[in-house]
């Protein structure tokens, strides 16, 4: 899932790409949903993806119009949902949480939504005091506070890639 705005940072897009791997000779359809901070069904259009092959992936731009804009100071999330059906079943249902930003670099200064944004970070290492890298997502949500509290707005991941929970956390936060 990634997210655009236009040039007036005033109607947004959402780009989704979604996979499936079927069975030969089955059909599927994946069904999108996308609830706004007050948690009502926005119309998106298309909301539904056909698929008819054994290996297919697709990417649709989906314009969404204006949205509540998200940044570190205001870390709003909205949630879509993917819902995969065949033969009448739901068979998976996949949410996550979507943030309508947009990123940029010019030169050596960092935008977000057209604004210049000063990151103040540190470096983070996924480990626990008692159980070394398995670590609870309770304790990646701490880490997150504290770095919060601490007036920090980026962090920066060792060389092993974060847990989902404390990705999660960051965006419940607004942390970079």
């Amino acid at each position: 899932v990634a997210t655009d705005f236009d040039e007036r940072y005033r109607n947004a897009t959402l780009e989704v790409t979604v996979g499936l791997r079927l069975p030969p000779r089955a059909i599927a359809e994946v069904r999108l949903t996308l609830r706004d901070l007050q948690n009502k069904a926005i119309r998106l259009d298309p909301d539904v993806l056909r698929f008819a092959s054994t290996a297919a992936e697709t990417t649709v731009r989906i314009p969404v119009g204006p949205v509540t804009m998200r940044d570190a100071e205001h870390p709003r999330l909205y949630t879509l949902e993917a819902r995969v059906i065949a033969g009448g079943a739901t068979l998976e249902v996949v949410r996550r949480n979507v943030g309508f930003r947009k990123l940029e670099i010019h030169g050596n200064k960092f935008f977000v939504n057209g604004r210049e944004i000063k990151l103040r970070g540190g470096n983070r290492h996924n480990i626990h005091p008692l159980r070394g890298r398995s670590v609870p997502a309770a304790f990646d949500l701490l880490d997150a506070r504290l770095f919060r509290e601490a007036n920090i707005n980026f962090v920066r991941t060792s060389h092993y890639p974060p847990t989902e929970a404390f990705l999660d956390a960051c965006d419940r936060i607004g942390l970079y």
